[in-house]
């Protein structure tokens, strides 16, 4: 058996972590050794298919001070109720013991979910109605269920769409009011519910059925709506994140939304490049981006900024 002791995690109680009382981040607490002194130590958590959700080293200076992970994300645990996880770190290589332990959550406790540093877009119609990525991330998805329930609904689809397995989809932010999720049984009547609070998606806005706009018309839309013009990487990160409707994007975004006009001859306008005038442009067709000529017309775009 190994000599390194297990790792501690504060929020971990008789072998449970409650999602309901834990914030952000939760932490995992390692008493280190100044015979470490320039070994890599390095955190792990696995979940029960032994896929690593977490992997981080520490710095082992000359003493015996404890190491601490502070940044280990709630999202990464949501999705997982009822599941075992395993905590452990190594000295190089050389592995710990092993901290096991069970996540659970109180269906009714309320649930806050901050995506603030995931850089998630989702387009949205300037009346907020989502076109949800073809593949919604798994950073953007959890699961919470409770006895009885055969289906269960959303206050707000335009935040969080739940099907009837309890799996929730996030697209959008809210929080005065939250989102609440009710469970229903077969009859229809509500067993339990529980409050949402979503933070930090950004909104990429379609603002104007018209094609024939510029550059300087699209950004005064932007500012109208009290949101930014879309840079080069926020397109691309859009692309990104919509990528697996990438042969095509203008009409899979139509479906998703069919009072959307047709796309299809027209692309995005972005923020001007230089001092001639030059717009970014996102182009549907090929999810290319570029720097188009001043009078390249298209559609005025906004983004809001994580919040």
């Amino acid at each position: 058996m190994t000599d390194y002791t297990v790792p501690k995690m504060n929020d971990v109680s008789e072998g449970a972590l409650d999602l309901g009382t834990v914030g952000e981040f939760t932490r995992a607490e390692v008493q280190r050794s100044a015979s470490w002194h320039n070994k890599v130590l390095k955190l792990f958590v696995l979940d029960e298919q032994n896929k690593v959700l977490y992997d981080e080293v520490r710095p082992t200076p000359n003493n015996d001070r404890l190491a601490v992970w502070e940044n280990i994300a709630k999202s990464i645990l949501l999705g997982r109720e009822g599941q075992q996880l395993r905590v452990y770190y190594e000295v190089d290589g050389v592995r710990s013991q092993v901290l096991t332990l069970t996540i659970k959550a109180n269906f009714a406790a309320p649930l806050t979910v901050d995506l603030s540093g995931r850089n998630y877009i989702v387009f949205r119609t300037a009346a907020e109605e989502p076109s949800p990525p073809p593949e919604v991330p798994d950073y953007a998805q959890f699961t919470r269920t409770t006895a009885q329930a055969v289906n269960y609904e959303s206050s707000d689809t335009k935040v969080a769409r739940v099907d009837s397995s309890g799996k929730v989809s996030l697209l959008g932010n809210a929080e005065d009011p939250p989102v609440t999720i009710t469970a229903l049984d077969a009859a229809g009547a509500s067993v339990g519910s529980y409050t949402l609070t979503v933070r930090g998606v950004r909104g990429l806005y379609l603002l104007s059925y018209d094609h024939e706009l510029q550059a300087p018309g699209a950004a005064l839309a932007a500012t109208s709506y009290g949101l930014d013009v879309p840079t080069a990487d926020d397109f691309s990160r859009f692309s990104a994140v919509y990528a697996a409707a990438k042969d095509d994007l203008a009409g899979y975004l139509k479906a998703q939304n069919l009072g959307l006009p047709d796309m299809t001859e027209k692309g995005f306008l972005g923020v001007v490049t230089d001092t001639s005038g030059s717009p970014t442009y996102l182009d549907l067709a090929t999810l290319q981006v570029s720097s188009a000529s001043p009078s390249q017309k298209g559609y005025a775009i906004g983004i809001s900024q994580p919040h």
